[in-house]
């Protein structure tokens, strides 16, 4: 029998009694109270866990377009099925979803652009007049009997023309590699959708059972996006209000600007909001007196970190299911790997994550440690 045993586990793969195999003595696991089925479950997760980080990281040039693709198609889903229900023409539901985006995108670019035009020919010669006033005045001073007029010639002299062309070239590249990245992910959007009328079918006659699975995960997670898409706006445009409110009270100039600037970088979750408070607190520095630059910009921090801090974690965290720990936890981990886009899709891919484990007893506890439920004790 020892020989039939042994000859047994040598026939065993060799991945399974390496990796997906943890042998737990009788007298070990009567001490310890731990079943061998829950070491061998723990390191699975932990296997997968860490072999999906650097699936993540390494192949971020092909699942980074492809998750924005997916987010997207949810996104546009419950969309499609209703104007579906209504019109009956797959074509005229494309076509009449395409006109209402791109009306939207016009008149928010045409109402940008025009007060931008306005804010360059009118406000901002005013506003060069004034940083040269406050750089002639901050010259002027001396700190601890060194003059300060040293530190303006140095920022002038810092600001070259070289450095604005090399900015420039930076910025013309990353606004390339944007456009490129938006292209590869309209083509793949292109292809779910065209995917999203027969794959359906093929999935349900190859397996019953895997389609039901996956018809209620793409149905929660197309709900999610939604909510967590809706919550999103919402915050967005009051945070932009509220800083519209702000610089209205002081008089800056430019106030439509910076709130649809506002509104638009809001959407990067945590550090969005403190990058657009920074352009209306320069131009308060340079219009205002310091006082009044400096009460402006603390109330503008205080907006933006009131949101930032307690009622977005909150309120996100609650239409996706997730607990606000996990929420900032996975805002983290994904910028960490997909950088600023990362910040956006990670709650979204955080909380698709979540329902499939809920699919799955093995894993239906670690769905629970992740969703913002409440259980009694």
């Amino acid at each position: 029998m020892g020989a039939l045993s042994s000859h047994s586990n040598e026939g065993e793969p060799f991945i399974r009694r390496c990796c997906f195999r943890v042998k737990v003595s009788e007298s070990s696991t009567g001490a310890t109270g731990i079943r061998a089925s829950d070491l061998n479950t723990a390191a699975n997760i932990l296997i997968v866990g860490f072999l999906g980080v650097l699936a993540l990281y390494y192949l971020k040039v092909i699942l980074l377009p492809l998750s924005v693709a997916i987010i997207l198609y949810m996104l546009i889903l419950p969309s499609e099925k209703y104007l579906f229900d209504k019109i009956k023409n797959p074509i005229l539901v494309y076509g009449t979803m395409a006109s209402i985006t791109f009306l939207a995108a016009y008149a928010i670019s045409t109402l940008l652009y025009s007060n931008l035009t306005i804010f360059i020919d009118d406000e901002l010669p005013m506003l060069q007049v004034k940083m040269d006033e406050k750089l002639q005045t901050f010259s002027e001073y001396t700190f601890n009997g060194v003059e300060l007029g040293s530190a303006t010639s140095l920022i002038e002299n810092a600001v070259t023309d070289d450095r604005v062309n090399d900015f420039a070239t930076w910025l013309l590249r990353r606004v390339g590699s944007i456009l490129s990245s938006s292209l590869t992910v309209f083509v793949l959007l292109v292809f779910l959708i065209l995917e999203g009328d027969s794959f359906p079918g093929r999935l349900k006659a190859a397996k019953p059972e895997l389609f039901v699975k996956m018809e209620r995960i793409v149905g929660d997670s197309s709900d999610a996006v939604n909510n967590y898409i809706l919550v999103r706006f919402f915050i967005s445009i009051s945070q932009a209000v509220v800083c519209a409110i702000i610089m209205l009270i002081f008089g800056i100039p430019g106030v439509l600007i910076w709130a649809i600037l506002y509104a638009i970088l809001e959407w990067i979750p945590v550090i969005g909001a403190t990058v657009a408070t920074a352009f209306p607190a320069i131009v308060g520095i340079l219009v205002l007196e310091p006082v009044y630059a400096l009460i402006m910009i603390i109330l503008l921090l205080v907006n933006c970190s009131t949101f930032a801090s307690f009622i977005e974690p909150k309120v996100a965290g609650e239409r996706l299911g997730l607990s606000p720990m996990v929420l900032i936890l996975s805002l983290m981990g994904w910028g960490v790997l997909w950088g600023p886009v990362g910040l956006i899709t990670g709650p979204v891919l955080t909380v698709v994550v979540r329902i499939i484990l809920e699919e799955s007893e093995t894993t239906k506890p670690l769905a629970i440690m992740l969703s913002a439920q409440d259980y009694p004790e």
